[in-house]
């Protein structure tokens, strides 16, 4: 009796072993196809898409579904999972990780004072000694682009404690705690308050305590853009879009230590969507406990705003998101914290008119939903050639108006004056516009940017409004010069 109970115990066993090895080989199975669909998806998108090159990272709480690169850098070389790239405003939750390390460590306390551990901050006289470390990571600080925008500023900070200093003359926009601006100097001051704490530079303590912990061998931290192009990174130019097309240019000179200055691979970034994972799913953080990780992933309990610490958070839908923009890089990255999947796309190129970088990751969302994921894509060339006959249509019209200044003036001494006049002022829009376009973005957005950035932005915008606006005041300078020249004739 006892031989067939110890041969029923090896058959169950045996049994169940069989079932967890065919369960883990279908898993494996539909992964690997879910890679092979999302490496055509991202094939098919660039090619229709006139992108120069991108890399992504697709996860699975500790597994690696995808790391791949596609297309080329600026320099001609192939981009791979190893390839750096310039992850922006992704930036921001490294940051957050590294003040969220202290306060579990007990050095800080996310409800003091900035100035408890940076005395000398000030911001509009005393109104800025009730922000608290807590407002700047959700970025609800009453801090603002309209009361320190950092964009145009003539020179940009040299270090953090520059960035103190230039701030005393900041204004804020609204009373800490009460509303939302995103505001990049939010995460400066961040990054000064773990220099100040942990009394090592912010770059070192976020390599020491973050980077190498999750083994992110290929992954740096500057304090300026210009750092990272130049020896030792040497990082590959990035891309602006003239007329659609990816242009390589360097990447203007920008402060950005704590808000947007780590540099990244996508082979390093799964490790850190993994991490990230752990807030819900099994194992430890070498970063973070789960309840640390948990508040990251928080927006503000008491209030209606949904910035946690580093991420967008749509609690409602399950998802962490966030999305980062140099002139001449960009990144998207998501988490689907109740399915367990992170994605991360870095990109080569800047602001890209007609493309919605974040249409890529939604088609990947779709094809791990068991969903057909839609690659279509706006055709560049259309783009290109609609630019070009715009461009030249407005310098036909417009020159043919200079060659007809004496057809004009039969015109103008048979119709009301006011009506001229009307019509010489209407021809001064589009250069009126195109010099209000500053002011019009930041009544949209709450961002203020200079002229010149947001010419690399918008680049074909600029061009076809700045030749229609000068054409145009040419033409309504010739026309007034003709009217002065006839006039004294007729009085001679």
């Amino acid at each position: 009796m006892m031989v067939p109970k110890l041969v029923y115990k090896y058959i169950k066993v045996f049994c169940l072993l069989a079932l967890l090895c065919l369960t883990k080989l279908t898993a494996y199975g539909q992964q690997a196809s879910k890679a092979q669909q999302i490496n055509a998806y991202i094939k098919q998108k660039l090619a229709n898409g006139g992108l120069p090159g991108l890399a992504i990272a697709v996860v699975h709480y500790d597994t690696v579904i995808l790391a791949k690169g596609y297309g080329k850098t600026s320099a001609g070389k192939l981009i791979d999972a190893n390839t750096p790239f310039a992850i922006a405003s992704l930036s921001k939750a490294f940051t957050a990780a590294a003040v969220l390390q202290l306060t579990q460590a007990g050095k800080i306390n996310l409800n003091n004072p900035v100035k408890f551990y940076i005395p000398s901050f000030k911001i509009d006289g005393t109104k800025g000694d009730k922000i608290t470390v807590s407002q700047l990571l959700h970025q609800i600080s009453g801090m603002g682009d309209t009361g320190y925008p950092e964009f145009t500023l003539d020179k940009q900070p040299g270090n953090l404690d520059e960035v103190i200093t230039n701030m005393q003359s900041a204004k804020l926009v609204t009373e800490p705690g009460k509303a939302y601006h995103y505001h990049n100097p939010n995460y400066q001051v961040l990054a000064k308050i773990v220099e100040a704490v942990s009394h090592k530079p912010f770059g070192t303590y976020v390599r020491d305590n973050i980077f190498s912990p999750l083994k992110m061998v290929n992954t740096y931290d500057v304090d300026n853009t210009a750092r990272m192009f130049n020896t030792p990174y040497n990082l590959p130019r990035g891309h602006i879009y003239i007329l659609g097309k990816p242009v390589a240019i360097n990447e203007p000179d920008w402060f950005v230590e704590g808000d947007a200055g780590v540099v990244s691979t996508v082979d390093d970034m799964a490790k850190w969507l993994s991490d990230q994972l752990k807030a819900t799913g099994e194992g430890t953080s070498p970063v973070l406990g789960k309840k640390y990780l948990a508040m990251m992933q928080s927006a503000p309990a008491r209030n209606n705003f949904n910035y946690g610490m580093g991420w967008h958070v749509s609690a409602a839908n399950n998802v962490l998101y966030h999305s980062g923009i140099y002139w001449t890089y960009s990144s998207q990255q998501i988490i689907l914290t109740d399915k367990g999947y992170g994605i991360t796309i870095l990109f080569n190129g800047g602001f890209k008119p007609l493309t919605d970088y974040y249409s890529l990751l939604q088609g990947v969302q779709d094809i791990l939903a068991g969903k057909k994921a839609d690659a279509t894509a706006f055709p560049i060339w259309v783009y290109t050639v609609g630019v070009i006959i715009l461009l030249v249509l407005i310098a036909s019209l417009c020159t043919r108006r200079m060659f007809r200044v004496k057809q004009w003036h039969v015109n103008y001494l048979h119709r009301p004056k006011w009506r001229t006049w009307l019509y010489m002022l209407l021809r001064l829009v589009p250069l009126v516009l195109l010099l209000l376009i500053p002011y019009l973005l930041t009544a949209i957005s709450g961002r203020v940017l200079s002229m010149g950035r947001i010419t690399l932005m918008f680049m074909d915008l600029v061009l076809v409004m700045g030749l229609w606006g000068m054409l145009n005041l040419l033409i309504v300078s010739l026309r007034s010069i003709y009217l002065a020249k006839h006039k004294q004739a007729v009085k001679a």
